[in-house]
């Protein structure tokens, strides 16, 4: 995944958080997409991508005390199949 310029993330964070039907936090982390927010959001933003990408994760953040949704790149996935 390229680095999205400010206006692209802004625009897929407001895409998410349609989805979300509420406010979620994103950032990129080493070409992946994160979006932060309670646990009924980050399902619903994966309910969203269900059907079109399937790598796609919902899990609970120890550390960060919040759930996240994540959406890894297709580049990443290759080199990660590759090796």
């Amino acid at each position: 995944m390229n680095t999205p310029t400010d206006a692209q993330l802004k625009r897929t964070t407001d895409d998410l958080c349609k989805y979300a039907k509420e406010v979620v936090r994103t950032e990129i982390i080493k070409g992946c997409l994160y979006a932060y927010g309670s646990e009924l959001a980050c399902y619903r933003i994966m309910n969203a991508y269900k059907n079109r990408i399937q790598d796609v994760t919902v899990s609970y953040s120890e550390n960060l005390k919040t759930w996240y949704f994540c959406l890894e790149a297709k580049a990443n996935v290759q080199d990660t199949a590759q090796r």
